[in-house]
């Protein structure tokens, strides 16, 4: 081997041992930030599966809230009926109990729909307090990201996340 292909082959290694030592150094440097990363992505992705969960509670109670709502509307046109049977300022007896009757009933119908209402802005609130945990830890994760040397660290979104959260855990 000539003197040329020598000192090209040292240079090569010694680049080479440099390279792994920087490698090896920065790993062992970064081993809490590593730690960090697992621990806010695990967060990160319990806030972006309570996003999708709370979001899906809300789909399904804005039609229940729209049935009702539907419902309700009828239920007051039909009461609304008994004013042409007033005669004056009154309904006829008999007309009265029924007018009663549906009176009642469309009054505890509006109480079952308020309940479903308050369900759905207390799962609404859920929602915003997962967004907010979820763009904060966001943030973070980026943050401990470009600590180790990585600013395009791939953050997953909430549909991600809720879709890692469901999946089994790989096998040992």
């Amino acid at each position: 081997m000539n003197l040329r292909l020598r000192v090209l082959v040292a240079f090569l290694l010694l680049l080479l041992a440099w390279k792994v030592g920087r490698e090896l150094y920065d790993w062992r440097a970064h081993a809490d930030d590593r730690a960090r990363l697992v621990g806010v992505r695990g967060r990160l992705v319990d806030a972006g599966a309570e996003i999708m969960r709370t979001r899906a509670e809300l789909d399904t109670l804005k039609r229940v809230l729209d049935r009702e709502d539907g419902a309700l509307e009828r239920e007051r046109r039909a009461l609304r009926a008994y004013d042409r049977r007033a005669e004056g300022t009154t309904l006829p007896t008999n007309v009265y109990e029924a007018y009663r009757a549906d009176l009642d009933r469309y009054n505890q119908h509006v109480a079952r729909r308020n309940d479903s209402f308050h369900a759905w802005r207390g799962v609404l609130a859920r929602n915003h307090s997962a967004v907010d945990r979820y763009n904060a830890l966001a943030d973070s994760l980026r943050a401990v990201a470009e600590v180790l040397g990585d600013p395009y660290y791939a953050v997953p979104t909430p549909l991600e996340a809720a879709a890692e959260k469901s999946a089994p855990p790989p096998a040992p």
